[in-house]
């Protein structure tokens, strides 16, 4: 018996003997002994019954005298374990009783035999042993053991870290080779995280517990001694937001005063650490900087917003326990700091006007670093709306000049409207709808009022040119306003200027006419419509800008959509447009073609989106090249329902979506346009001369003219008996009853309309795919007037440049207006080192050339180098779906020697070009 490890009773304590330390005790004799009654020297508990590791049966008898013991040995079942608890020793149950036990004696509990016995150890190395309490660490070791067993120990050698790791693992779910600072947050708030930790502690007692969370604080590093008080607590759930608010009371962010006042906040927070840690300890600094950073890894997915969102909200109250809500606008996470930074951009966006717009942009800046800067969607999305309007209003827009040229004129008020107003019309509907507090409200209020003024007077200049251009009949021969490289066309010969010469060229194509599509919406449907596969490409013979049509006069809808279906000036219904479409289709192609309104389109079917008749004329491209639906829901809004609060997409045009999807299958080239435009109703307008009123916006000629509100406008245009007619210029005024929104007169966002012309991605080549149309002040910081007035042409931004129809320059190629050397552009691409570069990648050199120069300038201009994928693709001048190639082609020209000149940033999409490194390897000087 002298090898039995499980050594006899001792003057200690009577230790407890859990079902885990007895059967452990049972399988460490059953090797060398056979199955018989054993006595273990421990406090009784419950009897149970249960199997040892060979499926033998154990069944444990408490016991509390000797009599007791002589009635379990009775009891015993010859084959099976009784295990008999007793709290006597050998000599109170003399040699009769000792004679029918196991070895003639009474065992005790060992807790270092059992514990390696459970981990499989042949040893205990020293960082076990000599742990604090050891022995108690032991005893509750073997009184969790899980039903599986503990994991064996590596190497036969049970240290302290497997062992507590292995606890962690089975009792709090934590597994040992992910445990990091982000794992222990995650941990803490689990919903059952602190029903877990109590468990343990019930069940493992302190000590071991203790050990345990010892072992956790450990993945925190410097944060250690911060982070292991609050795992004691009931809530371990706190442990990040207290770490949010540590990291803001000691940020670097705070100025002196600011300072003195989180000390005292933390402070008044040391009872977080229920007295164990002064707040000046560097632990709790840690603590905040590791709790940070965990949360930024936490990005990507709902999930994880929403769990980062409940840490913020409960931070907030903590916050406010220790009064230092006054410091949240330093914070990128609180709800209170989101708060601030869109309080003080409200303030910064009130005190704008025509000076410097820096402190917009600083507090736009620190609005949207907030992790959650679009919590609030609605006024996140206004805000951003007002910080456009005031970089538009910065800026200074397109000229919106009244040449003496009248086709001139107009088409170039027609492209100001098209490329940079649609924009500022947009931004108006969006800001206009208005926030729910007061100091962001009052910033928006006061920009979105420069702003209408602003385009009180651009209508008044438009609608001056316009009233010119059509007294001299402008366009009547081919239906091309100004020249041809300006892309604007007459409503009338809009099927002449673009559905004709793309089905001469053997497309199919669908007409889609969104009623009432301004200029603004068109935007928006735009964008949705190319995140949907397709892309937009250039009209035939237009510049590489959007098209620009002008609605017949006045802009109602039996006058402008009947006059493009038919195509030439004329009145009509619903009922003639069909045929007279038709009729034009077969007339110029002697093709069918076929025009379906809203009420055929509607399917009957449920189910179907689409009528059947509607898709399979779509689906028919041979014998149906050409289709046209007119879809209501933009001019249905003006009646129904407030079109200044929608987002127009697909999704939110009826039929529009299915009608595009059904397209791309087919392979259609789709033509996007509308009839006419329209204005918003603001609640801010007047009514005059309703008995005159011919529409919400236009009336006969009569009675008194308001100059400042509306033009007199004659011509051939002007589809009425006389071709004469009253228009509303200013958005304030209407002539009939109050409605969300109206069309009929005179105001460019009611008269220019745009063309968009979409063709299935996949079957689109590089020479006609268009850049992105969005103005540089939508997407970005804009330099001012006086500015951009210092710097050389190829500079200024493509939304205050006139089109051009002349090619790009070459690679290299400087334009003619600017020196070889008046830009680090230009002479980066004059340098002898670009020049080899080039002769390295002669391959680049073939297909169309990329202005090398000017995306370089737009670069360098940015801080840090920095150009976003929407801007870069303006610059190289090709669309977002063939940016990745396009820098990828200067990537190979500028990283020269393997350098990286220009690099993608980490988010995937923004390009980063290190402006010192491109002077030193291509020899050039950053100062010009």
């Amino acid at each position: 018996m002298a090898g039995d490890r499980v050594t006899v009773i001792s003057a200690d304590p009577v230790p407890e003997a859990t079902p885990a330390t007895i059967r452990a005790m049972v399988d460490m004799l059953a090797p060398k002994h056979e199955p018989r009654p054993v006595a273990i020297r421990a406090r009784a508990v419950r009897p149970w019954t249960g199997t040892s590791k060979g499926g033998v049966p154990i069944n444990v008898v408490p016991t509390v005298s000797a009599l007791a013991v002589r009635e379990a040995l009775r009891a015993h079942t010859p084959g099976e374990w009784t295990v008999i608890l007793t709290d006597r020793d050998a000599d109170d149950l003399g040699a009769g009783i000792l004679a029918h036990l196991l070895a003639t004696k009474v065992y005790r509990v060992d807790p270092w035999e059992s514990t390696q016995q459970a981990f499989r150890a042949t040893q205990s190395a020293a960082s076990f042993v000599s742990m604090a309490k050891a022995r108690d660490v032991a005893f509750g070791l073997m009184r969790t053991v899980p039903q599986a067993g503990w994991p064996p120990a590596p190497g036969g050698v049970l240290t302290r870290e497997h062992a507590l790791d292995s606890v962690i693992a089975a009792r709090l779910d934590i597994a040992p080779d992910k445990r990091d600072m982000l794992a222990l947050l995650r941990w803490s708030l689990r919903p059952d995280a602190a029903e877990l930790l109590a468990g343990l502690r019930r069940d493992a007692g302190d000590v071991l517990t203790d050990a345990c969370l010892d072992r956790l604080a450990e993945a925190a590093g410097a944060a250690q001694a911060a982070v292991r008080p609050l795992l004691d607590g009931d809530r371990p759930g706190d442990l990040a937001s207290i770490g949010l608010v540590v990291q803001l009371l000691t940020s670097d962010e705070l100025s002196g005063d600011e300072r003195q006042a989180a000390a005292i906040c933390l402070a008044r927070g040391e009872r977080w650490w229920s007295g164990r840690l002064r707040s000046s300890d560097p632990a709790v600094r840690a603590l905040g900087d590791a709790t940070v950073r965990s949360l930024n890894d936490l990005k990507g997915e709902d999930r994880h917003d929403t769990q980062v969102r409940a840490i913020a909200d409960r931070a907030d109250a903590l916050l406010a326990e220790v009064e230092g809500r006054q410091l949240a606008g330093h914070s990128r996470v609180l709800p209170s700091g989101r708060r601030r930074r869109a309080d003080d951009l409200g303030v910064a966006l009130a005190a704008s006007g025509d000076g410097d717009l820096s402190g917009v942009e600083e507090a736009w800046a620190r609005l949207v670093q907030h992790r959650f800067a679009e919590r609030e969607e609605g006024e996140y999305a206004a805000l951003q709306a007002a910080v456009r309007l005031a970089r538009w209003l910065h800026a200074g827009q397109l000229e919106w000049a009244e040449t003496d040229e009248d086709g001139d004129a107009l088409a170039e008020l027609a492209r100001a409207q098209v490329d940079d107003a649609a924009w500022a019309d947009a931004a108006i509907n969006v800001a206009a709808v208005g926030v729910g507090t007061d100091v962001p409200a009052r910033g928006i209020e006061h920009v979105v009022r420069r702003a209408m003024a602003q385009r009180e007077i651009q209508a008044a200049a438009f609608s001056r040119v316009l009233a010119r251009a059509t007294a001299a009949d402008v366009g009547a021969a081919d239906g091309q306003v100004g020249s041809a490289g300006q892309g604007v066309v007459l409503i009338e010969r809009l099927l002449d200027r673009v559905l004709s010469p793309l089905v001469t060229a053997g497309d199919s194509v669908l007409l889609v006419l969104l009623d009432g599509l301004s200029t603004a919406a068109g935007t928006t449907v735009a964008s949705d419509a190319i995140g949907r596969g397709w892309e937009e490409i250039a009209s035939p013979g237009a510049p590489r800008r959007r098209l620009a049509s002008l609605a017949a006069l006045p802009t109602l809808t039996e006058v402008s959509r009947a006059s493009l279906f038919a195509g030439e000036l004329t009145r009509g219904t619903r009922d003639s447009e069909a045929a007279t479409f038709a009729n034009y289709v077969d007339r110029r192609h002697k093709r069918r073609g076929v025009l379906f309104h809203k009420a055929t389109v509607d399917a009957t079917r449920s189910g179907f989106a689409l009528s059947s008749e509607v898709s399979a004329a779509i689906d028919d491209v041979n014998d149906t090249p050409v289709v046209a639906v007119v879809l209501n829901t933009i001019d249905d809004a003006l009646d129904r329902s407030d079109p200044a609060g929608t987002t127009w997409t697909a999704d939110a045009v009826k039929h529009l979506e299915p009608v595009l999807a059904r397209a791309r299958e087919a392979g259609r080239t789709v033509i996007i346009t509308g009839d006419h435009g329209h204005i918003v109703e603001r609640r801010a307008g007047h009514q005059r001369h309703r008995d005159l009123a011919d529409s919400g916006r236009s009336r006969a000629v009569g009675g008194a003219l308001d100059e400042s509100e509306e033009v007199v406008i004659e011509g051939r245009r002007v589809v009425t008996d006389d071709h004469r007619a009253v228009l509303a210029v200013s958005e304030q005024l209407r002539y009939g009853p109050l409605k969300a929104g109206y069309h009929g007169g005179a105001h460019p966002a009611e008269v220019v309309v745009p063309v968009i012309v979409l063709r299935r991605a996949a079957d689109v080549d590089e020479q006609s795919a268009l850049p992105p149309q969005e103005p540089r002040w939508w997407l970005g910081p804009v330099e001012t007037a006086s500015s951009l007035s210092q710097q050389p042409e190829r500079a200024v931004t493509p939304s205050r440049r006139r089109p051009s129809a002349t090619p790009s320059p070459s690679l290299f190629e400087i334009e003619p207006a600017v020196s070889p050397v008046s830009s680090l552009g230009a002479a980066v691409v004059a340098s002898p080192a670009f020049a080899q570069q080039l002769a390295l990648n002669p391959r680049l050199a073939s297909g169309r050339p990329l202005p090398i120069a000017a995306f370089i300038d737009a670069a360098a201009a940015n801080r840090d180098g920095r150009l976003q994928a929407t801007v870069a693709a303006q610059e190289l001048g090709v669309s977002l779906a063939r940016l990745r190639g396009a820098q990828e082609h200067v990537k190979q020209l500028l990283n020269a020697d393997g350098y990286a000149v220009l690099r993608v940033d980490s988010d995937g999409s923004t390009l980063v070009l290190d402006v010192p490194l491109l002077c030193e390897q291509f020899g050039v000087s950053r100062e010009r």
